[in-house]
């Protein structure tokens, strides 16, 4: 028994003590509210919000590059929301798989299928096409679109298009 603890010092001495798992960040349910929660919780602040889905393979490859993007935004600046209604572990395992498990990008999660109304919130000329993302201004407009996947080149949100830190004139 002593020599079992010995061991064990031995390799917290030498590998240091397991660290606690960190907590998962919140998933929340994207309603049919969902649009107007978003804008209120970001007022005064600029944001991209990337719309992505667990059944678009495009949009699965993009996943990691939001990585970098998020960095480069700083906290709180990217929005994940995941357009199909599925099961939250399943969301969460693959935005950790892509490193975008951090308290740094809000996440959520459709909570009702993605129809029609939603998507005139959001904005009316989207179809629904994923991936789809969204760059809001300060006051809550909507300053750029984007369909299709995204690249991770550092210079604006889009390639050639805003950056949605800057204040866009009226």
């Amino acid at each position: 028994m002593k020599r079992r603890d010995a061991c064990a010092s031995l390799v917290v001495a030498l590998l240091g003590a397991p660290s606690a798992p960190r907590a998962a960040p919140a998933l929340r349910s994207f309603g049919e509210d969902g649009w107007s929660e978003l804008l209120r919780g970001h007022a005064g602040r600029p944001f991209v919000v990337h719309f992505w889905a667990l059944s678009c393979a495009p949009g699965l490859v993009d996943l990691p590059r939001w990585r970098e993007r998020a960095r480069q935004l700083g906290p709180g600046a990217v929005v994940m929301v995941q357009a199909d209604v599925a099961l939250s572990a399943v969301v969460l395992a693959r935005l950790r798989s892509a490193g975008l498990d951090t308290e740094a990008v809000e996440q959520w999660t459709a909570g009702v299928e993605f129809d029609e109304r939603i998507r005139d919130a959001i904005d009316r000329r989207w179809s629904g096409e994923l991936p789809f993302t969204v760059a809001v201004d300060r006051e809550g407009r909507a300053v750029a679109l984007r369909s299709g996947a995204i690249d991770a080149a550092p210079a604006g949100v889009f390639p050639g298009g805003t950056d949605p830190r800057r204040q866009v004139p009226k």
